[in-house]
């Protein structure tokens, strides 16, 4: 495999670097982040790790385990080659619906979605931050690991979306096309006082809980 240019490499909430077109990189940093030093003068403290992303590519996580006083090379960082799922979030009448919480989840029980994560929510080889769409509604996913996928879409007022048996493969585009969200049921009503007037700037939420229709008469829960 060859160098990859472009790519990000960062340290979570810290300075990060693009690689150059050798694929090299440096990061300047002052003392962080994750596993204890086991001796040294860094004993007791914790090691730094890095996160290097780039779009089409699955992330790679690496742990500076050789860390000093004069920081350390962490050697290689291989970022396999991945899928790409594109598409919209749209109602009824195909026009979009932007901020869309999406979720994908491989076959194979890996949870992943999004892009650009940070260190404290991401571990490559199990979980990627959740992902929106758009205003426009468009997404586009553009380090997804190669598998067959479910995706979820669901955002308030409309009924949530899924999308099942998806492939993708490494190097390739996935369109999932116009994904529709259809509105969901609407609950009306008024609030009064005591005295049957009107009682403005009341808030009411909706709890939804599962039930069987016996139990109607007998609520199982009531927020006011």
């Amino acid at each position: 495999s060859g160098p990859l240019s472009a790519g990000r490499v960062a340290l979570d909430a810290l300075p990060s670097a693009h690689s150059a077109p050798a694929g090299r990189f440096s990061v300047g940093v002052p003392y962080v982040t994750d596993l204890p030093v086991p001796s040294g003068p860094f004993e007791g403290r914790k090691l730094p790790e890095l996160l290097a992303h780039c779009d089409g590519h699955v992330p790679a996580r690496r742990t500076c385990q050789a860390f000093g006083p004069g920081g350390c090379d962490v050697g290689d960082i291989v970022l396999p080659l991945g899928a790409i799922v594109v598409g919209r979030t749209v109602d009824d009448h195909g026009a979009p619906i932007g901020g869309v919480d999406m979720e994908l989840a491989l076959d194979s029980g890996m949870l992943v979605a999004g892009d650009a994560p940070l260190l404290s929510s991401l571990d490559p080889a199990q979980h990627f931050r959740y992902f929106k769409s758009g205003d426009d509604g468009r997404f586009r996913l553009g380090m997804v690991p190669p598998g067959t996928a479910r995706l979820s879409f669901d955002v308030a007022s409309r009924l949530p979306a899924t999308r099942t048996g998806v492939p993708l493969a490494a190097g390739e585009m996935a369109d999932l096309g116009d994904v529709v969200l259809e509105r969901g049921a609407t609950i009306t009503g008024r609030v009064l006082d005591e005295g049957g007037r009107p009682f403005p700037g009341a808030e009411v939420r909706i709890s939804v809980h599962e039930f069987e229709w016996d139990d109607v008469a007998h609520p199982i829960h009531s927020e006011i």
